[in-house]
């Protein structure tokens, strides 16, 4: 009797570790995408509803932050909070270069932490503060702040060298 409650016990996690597994591996493969592509490279770019992207449409030049709600597969629509736009509309995306704002951040704040760091040592003590430490400090803060300007952003341009498109994954039954 003691081997028998055992044995259901082990039957019942095994089976749970079994059930999870499935749901967990079907809920991986599910799903709606929006994925640009880029001409002549195999990387893409996905978003899926609840993520916030910069775009432009044709009907206005301007750059639009959103957060998507709901991507509709049939239509070939995006859904936001208070607009919907369809796939041919937009002509452009834009995604921030996390390497490059982090490296112009970090040279600024280096350059700002050298500056400030000869004026006290200047003020306090005996040290010379020159144009040496002058330079270097607004070197790395010219450095960052011409890389958060320049280069701050990957561009796509859907007219042109990319594409916008709708992936559907679900499983169909």
């Amino acid at each position: 009797m003691h081997t028998k409650g055992l044995s259901t016990i082990f039957s019942i996690i095994i089976v749970s570790c079994f059930m999870l597994f499935q749901t967990t591996s079907l809920t991986a493969q599910l799903g709606v995408f929006l994925q640009i592509e880029e001409v002549h490279s195999e990387d893409v770019i996905k978003f899926v509803a609840g993520d916030l992207i910069e775009f432009k449409t044709s009907r206005d030049g301007d750059w639009r932050i959103e957060r998507i709600k709901t991507i509709l597969v049939d239509e070939q629509v995006i859904m936001f909070d208070y607009d919907f736009i369809s796939l041919k509309d937009f002509t452009a995306m834009r995604l921030v270069n996390r390497p490059v704002r982090g490296m112009a951040t970090m040279l600024t704040a280096f350059g700002v932490a050298w500056t400030a760091f000869g004026l006290v040592a200047g003020i306090f003590t005996d040290f010379e503060f020159k144009g040496r430490e002058v330079a270097i400090g607004g070197f790395a803060i010219g450095t960052g702040f011409i890389l958060n300007r320049w280069f701050r952003y990957d561009f796509y341009n859907l007219k042109k060298g990319a594409r916008l498109r709708i992936i559907d994954t679900r499983f169909k039954v």
